[in-house]
């Protein structure tokens, strides 16, 4: 078998050249369509990703909200509970101090009261009378109160006739009654 060529050995140059380039060519056409094939899917997963990213940040801050609003309705439960135990264990004095106050004669003063209510509510007094006979008249009245259940009123309360430095200590029925 015989190959005629034809051409000269410079066209037959330039056709392998022509083949060189267009190899080089379709090599480079084929890797910037896969370049931007690549782009086209990094742009999508870029913008997948962003999208994902803003509604998880969205529940997040959304899931923030929600816990400040929580800790603050719980921060309230809690205040609320504290004034209602603080409430539970307040003795309201001031009926009985208005009564004790009404009961009072004008001959007898008082010095010292001290309201306790630590196990059981308690009233101590002291004071001083003008007469044995006001004392007394004081002492029949603090019995007479609703809210006493006991009254300790030493007998040396009575020993001096005129001018009696006195002290009387009450236990008193909880919850106070007017």
């Amino acid at each position: 078998m015989f190959t005629l060529n034809l051409l000269s050995l410079q066209k037959q140059r330039d056709g392998a050249l022509r083949t060189l380039f267009l190899r080089a060519k379709t090599a480079l056409e084929l890797t910037l369509f896969l370049a931007l094939i690549a782009a086209i899917i990094m742009i999508g997963t870029k913008l997948f990703l962003i999208n994902t990213f803003l509604t998880f940040a969205g529940s997040t801050a959304t899931n923030v909200r929600t816990r400040d609003m929580e800790r603050s309705v719980r921060n309230v439960n809690q205040a609320t509970a504290l004034l209602e135990r603080l409430s539970d264990d307040t003795t309201f004095w001031t009926p009985a101090l208005v009564q004790l106050t009404q009961i009072v004669p004008p001959s007898v003063t008082l010095t010292e009261m001290t309201l306790n209510n630590k196990r059981t509510p308690h009233l101590a007094l002291k004071g001083a009378a003008a007469t044995r006979n006001d004392l007394l008249v004081f002492k029949t009245a603090i019995e007479r109160l609703p809210f006493v259940n006991a009254l300790n009123f030493p007998l040396t309360n009575l020993l001096a006739p005129a001018d009696i430095q006195w002290q009387l200590d009450a236990t008193l029925s909880f919850p106070l009654t007017q």
